[in-house]
């Protein structure tokens, strides 16, 4: 099954929901001003991190973004990336930045932006490509229910715009 249209016909949230009800594994990819990926295994959100692109990843910008490490924890970490066939994930791990639930945390926290991100867009185009089971080559993935993930979009969403007010 693919699935394919604009988001001004379909928003990221009815998009989401009927992946999620539908128990659909597969890629769900949004190109707008910001391209993003949603992974998802029998409808729950497993990963935002599709690692068979050259584009940035995610994780790192959510943790550039948001301050986390020093520019000398960046530099080590940007070295071992270049001599090695390791996942920022892994390097995450291997360095001791993160123990396993600091970086489960860290990646259903990016997923939780991603989608108050993608629930704004109005412009842009969605493309979903189903598997068979798990989509293959996720590392460090995660299991999310997709309503709850929409439920707390919405409320941050609720809340910027009273800020804004």
């Amino acid at each position: 099954m693919a699935l394919e249209g604009k988001l001004s016909d379909f928003n990221l949230a009815e998009i989401l929901q009927l992946i999620a009800s539908q128990q659909k594994s597969g890629f769900l990819n949004l190109e707008a001003t910001r391209n993003m990926v949603f992974i998802f295994d029998k409808g729950q959100l497993i990963s935002t991190r599709d690692r068979r692109t050259d584009a940035r990843d995610p994780l790192e910008s959510f943790l550039r973004a948001y301050g986390f490490f020093t520019s000398e924890q960046w530099k080590h970490i940007d070295f071992v990336a270049k001599n090695s066939s390791l996942d920022l994930t892994e390097i995450l791990i291997s360095e001791n930045l993160f123990n396993e639930d600091e970086l489960a945390g860290v990646l259903r926290s990016l997923a939780q932006v991603m989608t108050t991100s993608g629930m704004k867009l109005r412009r842009g185009s969605y493309h979903f490509n189903t598997t068979k089971g798990c989509p293959p080559g996720v590392r460090s993935r995660y299991s999310l229910d997709v309503q709850g993930l929409l439920m707390e979009s919405a409320r941050r969403l609720d809340e910027e715009q009273i800020l804004q007010e």
